[in-house]
């Protein structure tokens, strides 16, 4: 089943760096096969000051020349995560990314952190494998059974994402299939202890890495847009 399905019975959150929106209806761009959200909903990019107060953040040009922001090494985005997500995570949902970077170590496009900053409870990475090749990893963690961030689902793809790459998730019940460039590119089978993750209310929500502990920035590029829609 095609992102387009997924239009009336997905609920969205958009988080992206030069859009972030909280929505309940989401639309489907014919284009590009991936959801979009409509105007109505909760801007993340609060978290962003203009004129910055962050020197490490910066303008830059997305795609089609739209600006977009770009973080540089250092940058520190940050949340509480319940301003964006609901205390229990849905069982079902789809994570939909448009990606470029800068630096070939790649990094964490987003991470739900418990309180101590220890463990990502739901995340998104990106590391290289060398020769144009990236491993993009879904992170899933119930912090009452496991200990350490927990990754469900890991997908090799031919991209450096040198140039701007469109990535999306479909997580259901008992799988997690990747989209890439806007076409389903592998399905993987998982078996999740916890079909809803519940978060702290202290959870912190970073964008571009997963904090002062675990790190993982996401160097120089930022995702020009990121959404997670939920069931």
């Amino acid at each position: 089943m095609g992102l387009k399905s997924l239009t009336g019975w997905l609920q969205t959150l958009m988080f992206l760096l030069n859009y972030l929106d909280v929505d309940a209806s989401p639309q489907v761009n014919a284009h590009s096969l991936l959801p979009v959200a409509d105007d109505e909903g909760v801007n993340l990019l609060t978290s962003i000051k203009i004129p910055f107060d962050d020197p490490y953040l910066y303008f830059d040009s997305g795609i089609d020349g739209f600006p977009t922001f770009g973080l540089k090494p250092g940058s520190d985005i940050k949340q509480p995560y319940r301003l964006f997500m609901p205390e229990k995570f849905y069982p079902e949902f789809a994570i939909t990314a448009t990606v470029k970077l800068k630096s070939r170590e790649g990094g964490f496009l987003f991470a739900v952190v418990n309180p101590l900053e220890t463990i990502v409870q739901l995340g998104v990475q990106l590391a290289s494998l060398g020769s144009g090749l990236t491993n993009i990893s879904l992170l899933y963690t119930d912090v009452s059974k496991k200990y350490s961030s927990q990754t469900i689902a890991s997908f090799e793809v031919p991209s450096s994402f040198s140039k701007w790459t469109r990535i999306a998730f479909k997580v259901t019940a008992s799988d997690v299939a990747l989209f890439f460039n806007c076409g389903k590119y592998e399905v993987v089978k998982v078996t999740r202890e916890t079909q809803e993750l519940v978060f702290d209310s202290a959870s912190i929500l970073y964008v571009g890495q997963a904090g002062l502990i675990i790190k993982g920035p996401l160097n120089r590029k930022a995702p020009q847009s990121t959404n997670i829609i939920w069931k």
